[in-house]
């Protein structure tokens, strides 16, 4: 995996099209690297 470069946070109503994929990435990524549990709700966000 890529390192993140300037992380942050954004609050934002909707996501755009990459941004929907890379945060499904990132979640996969942490489901299976630290065996969690992750409710997102993107759906909704992806305009």
């Amino acid at each position: 995996m890529d390192r993140i470069k300037n992380p942050s946070i954004k609050l934002k109503r909707h996501l755009e099209y990459q941004e929907y994929e890379d945060i499904k990435s990132l979640r996969k990524y942490c489901v299976e690297q630290d065996n969690v549990a992750l409710e997102l709700e993107l759906d909704y966000k992806l305009s």
